[in-house]
């Protein structure tokens, strides 16, 4: 959650925007950890004895999926932390000693999967501007029209803005991995998803801790390893002369479109092995995940109406 009634920070389209979690939204993530770790003390999700010595069962999770946008990541860090899969590691920042509090990171127990497929529905020109400002701008039939409608995406943000912003780091077509100290990996060899030319990825980092993968579309060859945790590199469509970059502005359907790959290459195969996954996402991600799940269900007529409530945890 980016809001905050308390501070006046109403809601707003924020996108792709990287806007950090409030203390409200905080709050919801130690809330959703602790209602996890409670249906696991319940008996209502399954669960495995802590890698941890003396933390209790902590909930069976094979594997988490999350978008490279900060509110995620942070509400991700702090759910894993809530139920005893990820722990806080302070280092001290160089300088002088206590004149600046240490920096914080997360040692992971599961592996982290964290993709571009997952971050919110661009909404273009519209990001920045509050609900009630993008009506009086535009009009409450045209903006119920862009928010609402299956296929028609809001006007796209400038240009320049779209390049300025194509240059962050959370606007890349990337998938970056984190292996975790679980016992489990998560399988990327370069010459198992096609590095070549204007095709496949390219792998741009890769140390003992994880892999940072850049999509460039084309095919990637499929491999499979019945001891290894097999995380696959969805493919992504292509964009002109085989280049990618972040769109200026998505309708429902092309949010969708976006994060099917990595359902139905990524996350679904984990399913059917039998594996519990968490996926840690925003409303129109989770909304697209659902209607891959519930087709019935959740319609593209309806899909909108379908409420996701912040931070509070979905089981399937």
């Amino acid at each position: 959650n980016v809001t905050d009634p308390a501070r006046n920070l109403t809601a707003r389209f924020t996108g792709w925007a990287d806007i950090g979690l409030t203390k409200q939204g905080e709050d919801q993530a130690i809330a959703a950890g602790r209602a996890l770790q409670s249906a696991v003390e319940k008996g209502i999700l399954p669960s495995n004895e802590s890698p941890t010595d003396g933390r209790g069962r902590v909930p069976a999770i094979d594997v988490v999926f999350c978008s490279l946008l900060k509110r995620s990541s942070d509400t991700m860090d702090i759910i894993l932390e809530e139920t005893n899969l990820a722990e806080r590691m302070s280092i001290p920042k160089k300088g002088k000693e206590n004149t600046t509090p240490p920096s914080s990171k997360y040692h992971y127990l599961v592996p982290i999967v964290h993709s571009w497929r997952l971050n919110e529905r661009h909404y273009g020109a519209l990001v920045g501007l509050s609900k009630e400002g993008a009506e009086r701008l535009y009009g409450k039939v045209r903006l119920t029209r862009w928010r609402d409608s299956w296929d028609v995406p809001p006007p796209p943000m400038p240009l320049e803005m779209v390049k300025r912003w194509g240059r962050e780091n959370h606007c890349q077509p990337v998938t970056i991995v984190k292996k975790g100290d679980s016992g489990r990996t998560c399988v990327f060899d370069p010459a198992s998803v096609g590095m070549q030319h204007h095709g496949g990825v390219n792998v741009t980092g890769s140390t003992k801790a994880g892999v940072r993968i850049l999509e460039h579309g084309g095919k990637k060859k499929k491999r499979t390893d019945a001891n290894d945790l097999d995380v696959k590199i969805p493919k992504i469509s292509c964009v002109g002369n085989n280049v990618t970059f972040m769109p200026p502005s998505e309708s429902l359907r092309d949010t969708y479109e976006r994060f099917l790959p990595l359902w139905i290459q990524g996350i679904a195969p984990h399913l059917r092995a039998g594996r519990t996954v968490l996926v840690i996402g925003h409303a129109n991600t989770i909304r697209s995940m659902l209607f891959a799940i519930d087709s019935e269900i959740v319609t593209k007529a309806n899909s909108k109406k379908v409420k996701i409530p912040s931070a509070l945890p979905l089981v399937y």
